[in-house]
Order: structure tokens, then sequence, then C-alpha cells
């Protein structure tokens, strides 16, 4: 039996990277690797860009709410006004 024993191992020597592949496989990986880091690039700008809009919509909103808000008033001013104006002229 002992003859289905198997030998002793060889310590592995530690090979240098990239040595299994042929030349344009390191291209391909090279190219995948840059455009992967340009999609990712890509995708943090874009949240940027989105986030930094509508941070601007959220002004322009904020400003139209300031506007309705000073046109009601206004309008409640007048109201009052044309109130004062009326009952001025039952007292004749």
């Amino acid at each position: 039996m002992s003859h289905l024993t198997p030998g002793p191992m060889k310590p592995l020597k530690p090979r240098p990277l990239g040595s299994w592949m042929s030349q344009y496989m390191r291209v391909y990986m090279v190219i995948i690797g840059l455009m992967l880091y340009a999609c990712i690039l890509f995708i943090i700008k874009a949240m940027f860009y989105k986030a930094h809009r509508l941070d601007q919509v959220d002004a322009m909103v904020m400003k139209t709410e300031q506007m309705i808000h000073k046109i009601h008033s206004i309008d409640i001013k007048m109201a009052i006004n044309m109130e004062h104006l009326d009952n001025g002229f039952l007292d004749y």
C-alpha cells in the first residue's frame, strides 16, 4: 500500500505576477480596468451634479414660496383697505 501514498511535496515557488497571462490578455485587462475606473468616476460625478441641481431646485422653490407669501399678504392688506374704504363710504 505504500506505493499509493503521495511522495514528498516540493515547496511551490512564487510566480511573478501575471506570468500566466499572455501579452494580449494583459492589454485587455488594463483596458477593462480603465473602463471600469471611468464608469465609476462618471457615476460619482453624475450623483454630485444631481445633488447640486436638487439644491438649486430647492432654492427656487423657497423663493417661489416667499413670493407667494408676499403676494398673499399684500392681497390681504388690499382687501382690508378696500373694506375700510367701503366702511368709509357707508358713513355718508
